[in-house]
């Protein structure tokens, strides 16, 4: 959150690192499934592409072989649920935390990388933009018939593109690796997970700098990893504490080093955006919420409190922003919604400290 800072994790060494297996096995059974592959082009009108196309050749075991020995691709989870039991049990345990991050919609980010070799004090020098993409969760003998279907012909639809300029052999293959790192086992699909995926050897051709591998240890294993800086600082909306049994310390102290560190967002750098998040803030309660709607709308509300917190929000400027988030707080806890924000705050960063909801039972 100081330095807009995640480290990627090399495949081979991610939590299992049978997933990629899982994707490459996965995709190479479907694509060599006659019936299936064969309907799905049709359905395209493009039956003669395929009839062209040695799918056998191309999909064949050795070269799954050769792409499951790949050593240079890196990647970030991310889970679009913010409050998840099994989430926290797994990966945060005893008051975790995690960090609520905004990204927007069918835009690539900017990210920067250290070049080997490179010491620190230089900066980053490599500059790319990468995707978020989703998880697929397709597993043939777990998947129901329905489900595995959808997510084929999304699958398909990513690997043979539009036409027949996609179906040369070595796109192929390069599509078939490329996707197979967001193909995971459906045993998983409650973490409704996101990656981005980097392949130094890619990044190295699109800019002609070799990135720096880092390493750390885990259980006695080094670890390659890739220290990826989102630009700006990743988008980050909001600390949420998880279950604990010193959930309330552990509260304390992210409001207070979200108070007083310097930290890096993307997602609160304009004045647009920090109204957004100040209003987001407010109308979290459900009884500010309906009349904030209608302060919007020019009507009038009966509440002074909340005409006096859409006062101050209307009034807000990068320049007053300290003063006007004293304001609120002070407003807030002076009114009868106070309660509504004892788990909830908002910091001097602009990012919102919250506690999870869910009982400590571990």
């Amino acid at each position: 959150m100081q330095n807009g800072n995640i480290w990627a994790t090399n495949l081979d060494y991610m939590n299992d690192s049978r997933e990629y297996l899982n994707g490459i096995s996965e995709i190479r059974e479907l694509v060599t499934n006659s019936d299936i592959i064969t309907d799905w082009f049709k359905s395209k009108q493009r039956l003669k592409e395929y009839q062209e196309c040695p799918i056998q050749e191309i999909f064949s075991k050795q070269n799954g072989e050769e792409q499951q020995n790949m050593s240079s691709r890196y990647t970030i989870s991310f889970c679009r649920k913010k409050d998840l039991l099994s989430q926290w049990t797994t990966y945060a345990k005893e008051s975790g935390v995690c960090l609520e991050i905004v990204f927007e919609p069918d835009k690539a980010g900017e990210y920067l990388l250290y070049e080997k070799d490179q010491k620190d004090s230089k900066g980053r020098t490599i500059t790319f933009e990468r995707d978020l993409k989703e998880i697929y969760y397709f597993t043939k003998e777990r998947n129901d018939a329905q489900k595995y279907q959808e997510t084929a012909e999304k699958i398909l639809s990513d690997l043979f593109g539009e036409n027949a300029d996609n179906l040369d052999s070595e796109s192929l293959v390069e599509r078939w690796a490329l996707i197979s790192i967001f193909v995971k086992q459906y045993d998983f699909y409650q973490e409704e997970e996101m990656r981005l995926a980097f392949d130094t050897m890619t990044i190295n051709s699109e800019t002609g700098k070799q990135p720096r591998i880092g390493y750390r240890t885990d259980k006695h294993v080094m670890k390659p990893y890739l220290d990826v800086q989102c630009k700006n600082g990743w988008p980050i909306t909001s600390v949420m504490v998880g279950p604990g049994n010193n959930q309330e310390v552990v509260y304390k102290s992210i409001k207070f080093f979200l108070d007083h560190a310097k930290i890096m967002s993307s997602a609160l750098v304009t004045e647009e955006q920090w109204k957004e998040q100040i209003k987001n803030y407010l109308c979290y309660s459900k009884k500010i919420s309906p009349f904030w709607k209608e302060l919007e709308q020019g009507k009038t509300v009966p509440d002074r409190s909340i005409k006096s917190l859409y006062g101050k929000w209307q009034a807000f400027s990068l320049s007053s922003r300290e003063a006007v988030l004293t304001d609120i707080a002070e407003t807030i806890k002076q009114s009868k919604y106070c309660p509504d924000f004892e788990n909830y705050y908002l910091t001097r960063s602009g990012i919102i400290a919250e506690k999870s909801s869910i009982p400590y039972i571990y």
